[in-house]
């Protein structure tokens, strides 16, 4: 089975990297729903492995995006303004989602095998919420900001060239 990406996604890393955004969206309501569950029943191990599965999709996914940003989209911008200080801010919005998702995954691994107090599951809300709020306004500062200045910075072989990278970065499935 080979994954679908959307349409023109490996032609256009735009739409690639948009289609990874709603994803992020979608693992974010997820985290935001388990934390709600766990508030509602602190001994609730589905809500608890929701949280789990979704750490383990910004390891893969989140960290994959990164790369695609820092390693093939960034390098080939133009390094005068308005495109330095971007990148330099979404650089920096980067390592802060990475010390987010670090700070939920050790209040998780801190719970072990046990059930989380209320002031527990108080911070990994708390943890969640803020993971969400750094992601929103990164998603937001790409697509209104960044990603329309790129389509007009770089000619169609660099965007092809890009997309191409993003690809190799992904695992293939097979029959």
């Amino acid at each position: 089975m080979t994954r679908d990406h959307g349409p023109g996604a490996t032609a256009d890393p735009f739409a690639r990297l948009m289609h990874t955004h709603r994803r992020i969206e979608e693992r974010l309501d997820d985290l935001l729903d388990a934390t709600t569950k766990l508030e509602a029943q602190p001994t609730n191990l589905d809500a608890f492995e929701a949280i789990e599965r979704v750490l383990g999709f910004f390891d893969r996914a989140g960290r994959r995006h990164h790369d695609d940003e820092e390693r093939s989209l960034f390098p080939r911008l133009p390094k005068s303004e308005p495109f330095a200080s971007i990148v330099v801010a979404l650089e920096a919005e980067h390592r802060a989602h990475t010390e987010a998702t670090n700070r939920l995954e050790g209040l998780v691994q801190s719970v072990g095998n046990g059930t989380p107090t209320p002031d527990h599951v108080m911070a990994l809300r708390q943890a969640a919420l803020s993971l969400r709020t750094l992601y929103l306004a990164h998603i937001d500062r790409e697509e209104r900001e960044l990603f329309p200045l790129c389509r007009d910075a770089l000619d169609g072989a660099a965007q092809v060239a890009i997309a191409e990278e993003f690809e190799g970065r992904r695992p293939h499935d097979r029959h």
